[in-house]
């Protein structure tokens, strides 16, 4: 019994510093550019699509999360990245890597006109509560 109970700790263990020097390990990175592309359309709050490197490419913000289509507050959210966003260049920069996410979006911050446009949590909440309000049109 001593024995299984000692195999198994060891075995916890050592699956946990595997994982841990997995997790900690540098990812490879990437050199941002400081390229611009075209906005072409506003998906919703938190989506957009630009011509990437001669594609159009659905761009997931990161750190947004916004109401999607059918939900309470999607015209509002869509609406004022529209105000952010429409017609302009956006630069494209990524946490360490280019990555796409669980739906192929390319997972980026944006940047337009020297404005992070990915707010942040708490800034999205205010924006949110105002959304709720109807103080965002």
């Amino acid at each position: 019994m001593r024995y299984k109970s000692i195999l198994s700790i060891t075995i916890v263990t050592l699956l946990f510093l595997a994982y841990s020097s997995y997790a900690l390990s540098p990812k490879p990175q990437i050199e941002q550019k400081q390229e611009f592309y075209q906005v072409l359309r506003i998906v919703d709050g938190d989506t957009i699509v630009v011509s990437y490197n001669g594609k159009k490419e659905h761009i997931r913000l990161l750190r947004i999360n916004t109401p999607e289509k059918k939900q309470d507050g999607y015209k509002q959210a869509k609406k004022a990245m529209e105000k952010l966003v429409k017609g302009k260049r956006a630069r494209l920069e990524f946490e360490h890597t280019l990555e796409r996410g669980k739906y192929g979006r390319i997972l980026a911050y944006i940047w337009v006109d020297d404005m992070n446009v990915n707010v942040g949590e708490a800034r999205m909440e205010q924006i949110l509560d105002q959304i709720r309000g109807g103080e965002v049109c």
